[in-house]
């Protein structure tokens, strides 16, 4: 009984591994066919994708050539405007503290003119009228 087991297992196996070739074929045209026509596009698109990486690549030398002179300058202009501050330093503190001032007078200015409106107006107040003392 043991021969026949062995040759219905054997039997069976030959038929999985005809069924796995034949499904095999099957899966790789099936898979070919998925894969062929985003394939095609890009292969169409691969010219058009060369150029622009192309002129990417030439603006990108372009600035790289730049790059140092353009350093140098801004550094140049850095410096001239740090002497510039160092040299002004006083000036500019007085100018602060003057607008300090000045904002401090505007805000009272403006505390005023919502306590007593009439004032921005007319200036400070009318004498009594005469009339009103009687």
């Amino acid at each position: 009984m043991r021969g026949v087991d062995l040759n219905i297992g054997r039997a069976e196996a030959d038929n999985l591994g005809n069924f796995v070739a034949q499904n095999r074929d099957n899966v790789i045209q099936e898979i070919i066919e998925r894969a062929e026509k985003p394939v095609n596009q890009m292969l169409t698109d691969l010219p058009q994708a060369t150029e622009s990486l192309s002129r990417l690549v030439k603006r990108l030398d372009s600035a790289a050539t730049d790059l140092p002179e353009t350093s140098g300058q801004l550094r140049q202009t850095i410096q001239r405007l740090n002497r510039l501050l160092a040299n002004q330093q006083r000036d500019i503190e007085k100018t602060m503290d003057n607008l300090r001032a000045v904002s401090e007078n505007m805000k009272e200015i403006t505390d005023n003119s919502k306590k007593y409106p009439s004032q921005v107006l007319f200036g400070a107040p009318p004498p009594p009228s005469k009339a009103m003392q009687r």
